[in-house]
């Protein structure tokens, strides 16, 4: 999942330690630490979902389009 997260980042050609800072960054910021070493299909829709949204924030753009992208979240408890 943390190179899911930092992959907008490897293509732009940020240093592989500043952008997996960055992903574990946005995803101790949704609450998903402790799955950043699994793969999508170990979590449920809603944590793909927003790992998704990460993966756009993560890329630093100062604007995002978004359609709906809260719809699939999970609840948090």
């Amino acid at each position: 999942m943390i190179d899911n997260v930092a992959s907008g980042q490897k293509m732009a050609g940020i240093a592989k330690k500043t952008r997996r800072a960055s992903a574990m960054e946005w995803i101790r910021r949704i609450g998903l630490m402790g799955f950043e070493d699994s793969y999508p299909h170990q979590l449920s829709g809603g944590m793909r979902q927003g790992i998704a949204i990460v993966r756009a924030f993560a890329t630093g753009s100062p604007a995002l389009l978004m359609d709906e992208p809260l719809g699939a979240l999970d609840p948090r408890v």
